[in-house]
């Protein structure tokens, strides 16, 4: 089997290869064609997406979590003026701080990779991310 890595081809090993040592039956990160949020995925799959999928999909979760803020902002603002349900108010809540804590991992995960979170992720950042790979669209 060949080192995914160092090209090396191992004959012996079928864990880790025998010059860098790499997991030989590790999957690496390859680019999905389209990316959208469609549900909360654990830390595990996340860390199996490309980075490039990563920042469309931290940018996507943004919004989503900027959504449910302005969704508990009304909610609350409604609560004052009339009687707001309180399983709306605990439901808009509770969204807000699950798109709060997916963004926070999706967050982590890009430091792992690339040492910093972006501030903003627009067109201009994901083009630029975009030539660095080789990719023709975006």
């Amino acid at each position: 089997m060949e080192c995914l890595y160092c090209k090396t081809e191992n004959k012996n090993s079928e864990i880790r290869c025998t010059l860098c040592e790499a997991e030989l039956t590790k999957q690496r990160p390859s680019l999905k064609q389209f990316i959208t949020f469609d549900g909360f995925k654990s830390y595990k799959e996340l860390n199996n997406f490309h980075t490039y999928d990563l920042l469309k999909l931290l940018k996507e979760v943004r919004k989503q979590r900027s959504d449910a803020f302005n969704l508990l902002r009304m909610a609350l603002k409604l609560s004052n003026d009339t009687e707001v349900p309180l399983e709306f108010k605990n439901l808009t809540e509770d969204d807000y701080k699950r798109f709060t804590a997916y963004v926070n991992l999706v967050e982590e995960i890009l430091i792992d990779r690339i040492g910093y979170k972006p501030k903003r992720i627009d067109d201009k950042l994901l083009i630029a991310w975009a030539n660095r790979i080789g990719l023709k669209e975006y």
